[in-house]
């Protein structure tokens, strides 16, 4: 074999490999300061959902509450963070404990890697300080993509006080240190991303949309405009972000639509339902859009 087709081949297998990814989801918003210093900070980033459970359960399918599917049981061939990475090539490892997850890096560091670690809020920057330095001293810093977010707030409704999350993305020689990217983006589009990045194939039907290129540097031309647009249901109400508009209405399906400007209004203050019957109309078509029917028994 000649010197020029076996450095061929060793740099297709090399550009071929994605990064380790390490995603940190703690209970409650937190404070990373090293981690934001050190990477890309999103400024308007929500969870999957006010409710524990199903905001779990969007970060690992990528789907929205809306679904009918979402609501019940989760059928088992449903299609899973965890799944389609794992089918990728990458060992895949979830765990409660700081020490677990070091070990699990240590053991893992020869093939790409997955980490999920659920962690407290308290003392977070400290353990994730202990994270870097470990990829640090085993040699895959510039190989792996560290992302820390959290789930909802306290509250059980869509207002941003209850849906709006922490997030933050660090990938040495790849995401500039101390960048910000106010790009609305969920939970569920981590799905996409992580698929994305690691060369897997992305599932048609999900809801969320890739970060990657955000993430290179190159992010949307036109920051309000998305693939898929952010949805979410709670305690009765329904609540959708199309653009830097955020439509709620309650109760689900029959109730009166308010609408609010996120690019200067976060506290949801000033009702634009009125003043734009146009936005308001298109509102409660995107809130019925996305609200699947329950499926006949």
């Amino acid at each position: 074999m000649s010197a020029l087709l076996v450095l061929l081949l060793t740099t297709g297998t090399q550009e071929r490999r994605g990064p380790n990814i390490v995603l940190i989801v703690a209970e409650k918003a937190f404070q990373a300061p090293r981690l934001a210093a050190e990477g890309m900070r999103w400024t308007q980033f929500y969870a999957g959902s006010p409710n524990l459970e199903l905001s779990r359960r969007s970060l690992l399918t990528g789907r929205h509450g809306g679904r009918a599917s979402s609501r019940g049981p989760a059928a088992p061939e449903t299609p899973t963070l965890s799944s389609v990475l794992k089918a990728a090539g990458y060992d895949v490892g979830a765990f409660d404990a700081a020490d677990a997850a070091e070990r699990f890096l240590r053991e893992k560091r020869e093939k790409p890697f997955f980490l999920l670690w659920s962690a407290t809020s308290d003392a977070l920057d400290v353990a994730v300080g202990r994270l870097l330095d470990l990829l640090k001293e085993l040699g895959v810093e510039n190989d792996t993509l560290v992302v820390c977010t959290s789930h909802a707030g306290s509250r059980d409704d869509v207002s941003e006080n209850s849906l709006r999350v922490p997030m933050v993305a660090r990938w040495p020689g790849t995401v500039q240190a101390g960048s910000t990217s106010d790009e609305h983006a969920w939970a569920g589009d981590l799905f996409p991303t992580f698929a994305q990045l690691a060369g897997a194939a992305v599932p048609a039907d999900i809801d969320g949309d890739s970060l990657a290129e955000t993430l290179k540097g190159r992010p949307r031309k036109d920051r309000w405009r998305r693939g898929h647009e952010l949805y979410w249901e709670s305690a009765g109400a329904q609540a959708a972000r199309f653009g830097k508009w955020k439509a709620i209405r309650s109760p689900i399906g029959t109730g009166t639509i308010e609408l609010f400007d996120m690019s200067n209004d976060p506290g949801e203050k000033r009702d634009y339902a009125a003043r734009r019957p146009d936005l308001a109309r298109h509102a409660a078509a995107v809130l019925d859009k996305r609200r699947e029917p329950e499926a006949p028994k």
